[in-house]
């Protein structure tokens, strides 16, 4: 079985043991947290997936430090939705 490293400025999928499943930018890991920017979480609605912010009473450009002791799952994210994480997360207009 193949693990693909996951490196700073990935896409990555984030599962914690309260089930909640975080996808946002790898900004760091230290020896207790796992850095993202612009944590978003997935829901299903009736078009299928989207995402809404983690955490939404927090400036969009926070920083969110998880607690690495919680996590069950750290992976790189498909990169279907990881292209769609990237287009709703981008600051640069498309027309």
């Amino acid at each position: 079985m193949l693990v693909e490293p996951r490196k700073n400025g990935d896409v990555v999928t984030i599962k914690t043991i309260g089930n909640e499943e975080i996808i946002g930018t790898q900004v760091d890991i230290t020896d207790l947290h796992v850095i993202v920017d612009k944590p978003m979480t997935a829901i299903m609605h009736e078009n299928g997936m989207g995402l809404m912010p983690y955490v939404m009473t927090v400036s969009p450009e926070t920083k969110v430090k998880i607690n690495k002791s919680l996590v069950v799952v750290h992976e790189k994210t498909a990169k279907p939705i990881a292209d769609e994480y990237k287009k709703n997360t981008s600051t640069i207009a498309t027309i």
